[in-house]
């Protein structure tokens, strides 16, 4: 295997993780935190230079991992309720994105009955204007 693979893999994937890695709005925050948890349990022990758990990531840098992909607004809400997820655990930081997640769709489906109620409103008024 350390024939066939590159000698920096490892920092390679670690690299992608922290930097590239992102959820999308679709996708829940647990479900991105098991295929970081997957990748960490069943493909980075398998990587050179030394093929065992000891190069695996720390639950550290699995909530950087975490929090760098989450959207600006969620981080905001973290500074503004002063919750700070370096101190806790990951579920703990999971959790609350996941609350993050639930309101701002409560939130965006009032935005869009409100939005579309006006836009309506607005062609009433254009066809009484006519």
């Amino acid at each position: 295997m350390t024939a066939l693979m590159p000698n920096k893999i490892l920092k390679c994937i670690k690299r992608y993780l922290c930097r590239k890695a992102r959820t999308t709005l679709d996708v829940k925050v647990k479900n991105c935190l098991l295929h970081v948890n997957r990748i960490n349990h069943e493909e980075i022990p398998l990587l050179p230079p030394n093929f065992n758990m000891a190069q695996s990531l720390s639950a550290d840098e699995i909530t950087n991992i975490l929090l760098h992909g989450t959207p600006k607004s969620w981080q905001r809400e973290m500074d503004r309720q002063n919750f700070d997820p370096m101190a806790k655990t990951t579920l703990e930081t999971v959790k609350f994105m996941e609350n993050i997640k639930m309101l701002e769709d409560f939130n965006g489906d009032n935005k869009k009955k409100i939005a579309q109620a006006a836009g309506e409103a607005k062609k009433g008024n254009s066809k009484k204007a006519a």
